[in-house]
């Protein structure tokens, strides 16, 4: 992901770990967050199929 890119410091964490750190508000919960939103994506593309 280039940073132009990307909206989300997140996923620029290996070239600008300090905007990551600064964007902690929803820190832990992020990775269960976007782990339930894969998991409803890939549920509904089975669906699809």
């Amino acid at each position: 992901m280039s940073k132009e890119n990307s909206m989300d410091p997140a996923e620029d964490a290996e070239m600008n770990p300090t905007d990551v750190q600064n964007n902690k508000p929803d820190g832990p919960n992020r990775n269960s967050i976007l782990k339930e939103i894969v998991e409803r994506y890939l549920e509904n593309n089975k669906e699809s199929e």
